[in-house]
């Protein structure tokens, strides 16, 4: 259990925990996606008039659209340590996740030994 004073510390914190987990650098955040302005969590999200602001942002964060498992599941990799996503999207939208997809993710995850964070 780790208590944080927002959500974007919360993200910070599993960002950083996923990396020194796995040893793996990458972490995939989906398009329209918003986690929070620290400088982490700014570069996780997948909306650039949030993102940008912040340039220069931090590397080795890679994104896809909301809801497609077929393109998670095509840009994972040996260095992927994490998979950050929000069950409904609010910021970018109401975005809402369907059908099996965050099972999926969940179970594609597992399989890779990749950690999945929710929020």
């Amino acid at each position: 259990m780790f208590f944080s004073n927002s959500g974007a510390e919360a993200n910070d914190a599993v960002i950083k925990l996923a990396r020194k987990v796995t040893g793996r650098l990458n972490v995939i955040s989906t398009i329209n996606s918003f986690h929070g302005r620290t400088i982490s969590t700014a570069s996780a999200t997948g909306q650039a008039k949030h993102r940008d602001k912040f340039n220069p942002n931090m590397p080795n964060y890679r994104f896809v659209p909301f809801n497609d498992i077929g393109a998670l599941t095509k840009i994972m990799d040996e260095n992927t340590a994490a998979v950050i996503l929000e069950p409904i999207q609010g910021e970018g939208g109401v975005n809402i996740s369907f059908g099996e997809y965050l099972k999926q993710v969940s179970d594609l995850c597992e399989k890779k030994r990749i950690i999945p964070a929710y929020r």
